[in-house]
């Protein structure tokens, strides 16, 4: 029987890194090249826009999307794009989700089916700049058989 080979994702709004379960050892080692970092969000040049209301003679300001937020959102579509590229090569079967509370959610939006599919479990805890020992000790009870 083929081993089932697990992956554990750790990320925040600004670092993700993934390990995998040695089961054998029952320790999680790094995987090369699965560690990234997000772009800083853009500021803004200017303030919101004012411009003259369609209806009366009121003025309208014209909100701005978070820059923040939406730096999150594309950090998290790079994740999951990276995530299901390795997925498709058959680099792991499983996926485990430890995640900024705020991040998961992001997270979860992105996620496409086939990767959702592969998800085992998620954690809103955040994880991604912990050694491999400490997110061993928090995923414990969902990474033993």
């Amino acid at each position: 029987m083929k081993a089932i080979k697990t992956w554990v994702l750790c990320a925040d709004a600004r670092h993700a890194q993934v390990m995998t379960y040695d089961v054998a050892g029952k320790r999680l080692l790094p995987v090369d090249g699965t560690t990234w970092t997000a772009e800083p969000p853009s500021e803004y040049a200017d303030e919101a826009g004012v411009m003259q209301s369609r209806v009366g003679s009121g003025r309208a300001t014209i909100s701005r999307a978070d820059p923040a937020l939406q730096a999150e959102i594309a950090f998290a579509k790079s994740i999951v794009g990276h995530m299901t590229e390795a997925l498709d090569a058959g680099r792991f079967d499983r996926l485990i989700i430890a995640a900024a509370p705020h991040m998961l959610g992001v997270l979860r939006e992105e996620i496409t089916p086939d990767l959702r599919v592969a998800i085992h479990a998620e954690v809103g805890k955040d994880l991604a700049n912990s050694d491999p020992e400490k997110v061993m000790r928090s995923l414990e009870s969902i990474l033993s058989p």
